[in-house]
């Protein structure tokens, strides 16, 4: 495996990952002032019943939707991110292992 090639690729699934991160943590950040929004259009007579239909509406189950379906890209692109970077680890622990046979000259266990 080329070392290089990994991180590259391993820079690549960062980016993606942080940019995941980045729309999953908005989402969850701005769900009170979305929230707060959509009871404030609402009919009811009292607050608690605003609310109810506020949380009961179309509106606030596609924000959750897509504010979950986020959550879970952000965490299979940490996985994979993860995932290059074990690579990486085993490629130098090898590469390690090879040098320091060549330093001794035999084989090392």
């Amino acid at each position: 495996m080329d070392m290089f090639k990994e991180i590259e690729k391993w820079r690549h699934l960062t980016k993606d990952w942080l940019e995941k991160k980045k729309q999953a943590e908005l989402l969850g950040e701005t769900k009170n002032d979305y929230l707060a929004e959509l009871i404030s259009q609402q009919d009811g007579k009292t607050h608690a019943e605003k609310e109810r239909m506020a949380r009961t509406s179309k509106e606030w189950k596609t924000l959750q939707e897509g504010r979950l379906h986020a959550e879970h890209e952000e965490r299979c692109a940490l996985f994979r991110r993860k995932d290059a970077e074990m690579v990486i680890n085993a490629i130098g622990d090898a590469n390690a292992s090879m040098r320091k046979e060549m330093r001794m000259g035999g084989s090392v266990t």
